[in-house]
């Protein structure tokens, strides 16, 4: 409707963004209420972005690190996300924030988990080994609670990282 009648194509955070102003639909309930102390958790995500480059559709991988109590965020783009690029990711937003967490919650993804989950979550030994270098350690939220690193999950998951149309295009 709104490419035909007003010939608008907005992107999808705008057009979210206008639904949310305009009070169209009723907002997730909150699963929880987290309180955190400056430099006591940070958060890490990915997920995968429909993303046109250089006039071609592909999908991308977006990784972001936040600051649980600034929300202050650091994300990149990756054609994919194996332990190699969350390595480099994970030293780059570290750069990027000056310093890290003693804490860095995350999904229980098997770029970083090799057995388990949330409490019971094995860490890859290298990743164990880069995170103590960079001066922190990994937790893995509880199964069913991903509510509990909702800063980054929202922020890769709903286009608040970036415009879907990079360079080249």
């Amino acid at each position: 409707m709104l490419a035909a009648e007003l010939d608008l194509r907005p992107g999808y955070s705008t057009l979210t963004r206008w639904i949310r102003d305009a009070d169209l639909r009723t907002p997730p309930k909150r699963a929880g209420e987290y309180y955190f102390a400056p430099g006591q958790e940070m958060q890490h995500d990915t997920s995968p972005h429909r993303v046109i480059l250089a006039g071609k559709p592909l999908t991308a991988q977006c990784a972001s690190l936040i600051l649980a109590y600034s929300r202050r965020l650091f994300v990149q783009y990756f054609p994919r996300f194996t332990r190699f690029e969350a390595k480099q990711f994970l030293l780059e937003a570290v750069r990027f924030m000056a310093g890290s967490c003693p804490t860095c919650v995350i999904d229980n993804t098997s770029v970083i988990v090799v057995a388990g989950a949330g409490d019971e979550a094995v860490f890859a030994p290298e990743m164990v080994a880069l995170a103590r270098t960079l001066g922190f350690a990994f937790r893995a939220h509880a199964v069913n609670k991903p509510d509990r690193k909702e800063c980054a999950a929202y922020c890769t998951s709903c286009g608040m990282c970036g415009e879907t149309s990079l360079a080249g295009g």
